[in-house]
């Protein structure tokens, strides 16, 4: 009845998990693991806040080229564990990001992944943040990197924008940055977002600084991480 109808309980839909292959078919696949899209971003296009998007790296064609890959709400994107798929931005798309989480994404992972190219960056945590803005406008927050490897980027392979508070990067390695501009390309680099970890990572041959906390960063934590051969400094604080 009507009545009893006001009563029951919604109960959300389980999280699923999406499967993004090589060998997959985005017009004839599903997502599931027997048949799965071809593209990543497909499989994000098909999901909901909270589910995962498993990308298979399968022998002798592991590679995604695909441009401004964007979690644009709570996702986990990944490669089973054995694995690790590539995803590679060619750096002549202009004004281009590998992989991009907008502020809708807070609390999203991204896991073992190989990460390159684009003109910009390999990961950037998008914000909707300004000076003088509305005090709700925030960045991409409690966002986890973990596992991955960044690097042929055309300037930081990490970027973090004001605002993305929380964000934990661990067991990443970056390297050769600044394929684009080296005149400014950074392991990482956080304008303004408070409270990131980066920790058990290898940050080596970029061109600028390894890590660089700036614009008021505060409650930054670096720890157990090794940092050689960059243009500029290893760890800088400002």
């Amino acid at each position: 009845s009507a009545a009893l109808a006001l009563v029951l309980p919604v109960v959300p839909a389980a999280a699923a998990e999406l499967f993004v292959s090589t060998a997959g078919n985005d017009s004839t696949g599903d997502g599931s693991a027997i048949r799965p899209y071809r593209t990543v971003k497909k499989a994000i296009s098909a999901s909901r806040a909270g589910d995962t998007v498993t990308v298979r790296a399968p022998a002798g064609n592991r590679t995604y080229n695909e441009c401004d890959v964007r979690l644009r709400h709570r996702l986990v994107l990944r490669s089973p564990a054995g694995e690790r798929a590539h995803i590679h931005c060619d750096p002549s798309v202009t004004n281009s990001v590998t992989i991009q989480i907008d502020p809708a994404a807070s609390g999203s992972r991204v896991s073992n992944l190989e990460i390159s190219g684009s003109q910009y960056y390999g990961v950037m945590l998008q914000t909707n943040w300004y000076q003088g803005g509305p005090a709700g406008n925030t960045g991409a927050t409690d966002v986890i990197l973990e596992d991955l490897l960044i690097h042929g980027t055309g300037t930081d392979g990490i970027k973090l924008t004001p605002k993305s508070d929380r964000a934990t990067i661990r067991r990443v390695e970056i390297h050769s940055t600044g394929a684009r501009y080296s005149g400014n390309a950074d392991g990482i680099d956080n304008v303004n977002a408070d409270g990131m970890v980066v920790e058990d990572s290898y940050i080596h041959d970029v061109a600028s600084t390894g890590v660089y906390c700036k614009g008021g960063a505060r409650d930054v934590v670096v720890q157990r991480n090794r940092t050689e051969n960059t243009g500029d400094a290893g760890i800088l604080a400002r």
